[in-house]
């Protein structure tokens, strides 16, 4: 009799565990690196997206929120650096292991779409986090297209495929097609894609402010639209392959007079030590220099940068002429102003 008493209450016990928050998600995290760190949340739930805050005491944090749909959950650090993604249903118990040097590197599990989601982005680490866009968008392609029938292939399709390498739109469009009408109601593309245009084209009418930045030398400088006719703002961290946009923008430079166009690369890097390591050996001969506080600086917050690296065309004026995740496009652009 004691022992089938002690069987109850396990089971009663069971019970009250999972019932405890089935209006919430709830996710018990780790960071690879031990940090004791403030980290952001961002979801998107019910049409909009949701952003909290928690702390991360010797690589240890959790995090609870209440919603009443599946949400897409994005961690990232105290500077908005990307730390991994996962997906969580009210009632979830979410375990997740992060690693801050490759936001690729991560850990699911408490849900079969995020514990297939980890593997493949754990699996192709290194190929994802430093691979050309075209290697990636063949990497997500050949996932989609043998299972169109998982949520994984919509949510690789919002967040690792460049649509905008040279014929990505149409590539991408046919992709989503092949994605099965129950996984596309289900799913986050469309409310998500949604969002992201509104806050996009918002920021995309923002004039381009001064930017006070850091040179190398720890010279205090500011960046200023008004200096020249035009300029190129790129935005990139540690992690922007420097072989590819190395080459664009030294054509820029050699090509275009001085005069007219401003080039002008600033790291979002965590701090200036990783800012320094893409510096040694680099003979760029354009304006290079560091921003603190990322992405939340001042003059860059308001530009609503959706990842890195990212390139803005301004006037004089700061007003946007071009903004885009590709150098190529930047660089046509610019030739095309140049020759008026």
């Amino acid at each position: 009799m004691k022992n089938f008493i002690i069987y109850i209450l396990s089971i009663l016990a069971l019970t009250a565990t999972s019932c405890g928050h089935s209006e919430s998600f709830r996710i018990e995290g780790e960071l690879t690196d031990g940090a004791t760190i403030n980290l952001r949340i961002l979801y998107y739930s019910d049409g909009a997206v949701v952003s909290g805050i928690t702390a991360s005491k010797d690589g240890k944090f959790h995090y609870e929120s209440n919603v009443s749909n599946r949400s897409l959950i994005e961690f990232y650090d105290n500077d908005y650096r990307l730390l991994g993604r996962v997906v969580a249903s009210p009632g979830d118990d979410i375990k997740v292991k992060l690693d801050p040097s490759n936001p690729y590197l991560i850990e699911a599990e408490g849900n079969e779409t995020s514990q297939q989601w980890s593997k493949f982005l754990s699996t192709n680490a290194e190929l994802l986090r430093t691979g050309k866009s075209e290697v990636k968008n063949d990497l997500v392609a050949d996932f989609v297209k043998k299972n169109p029938d998982n949520s994984v292939s919509e949510l690789l399709m919002m967040t690792e495929f460049n649509a905008a390498v040279p014929g990505g739109a149409l590539r991408a469009d046919s992709l989503i097609n092949l994605i099965s009408e129950e996984v596309r109601e289900k799913g986050f593309s469309t409310g998500f894609a949604q969002i992201v245009e509104r806050v996009g084209e918002k920021a995309a009418q923002e004039t381009v402010m001064p930017i006070p930045y850091r040179k190398s030398g720890n010279i205090t400088a500011i960046f200023k639209p008004s200096d020249k006719p035009y300029n190129l703002i790129a935005f990139t961290d540690e992690r922007s392959s420097r072989d590819t946009i190395s080459p664009h923008i030294s054509k820029l430079v050699a090509r275009q007079p001085a005069a007219k166009l401003g080039v002008i690369e600033l790291s979002l890097d965590m701090d200036t030590v990783v800012w320094a390591r893409t510096l040694r050996g680099d003979s760029a001969r354009w304006t290079r220099g560091w921003v603190a506080g990322s992405i939340s600086a001042r003059g860059v917050d308001r530009l609503g940068l959706p990842e890195l690296p990212y390139f803005i065309v301004a006037d004089s004026t700061g007003r946007q002429l071009w903004r885009g995740r590709s150098i190529s496009a930047a660089y046509a652009k610019l030739e095309t102003l140049l020759k008026r």
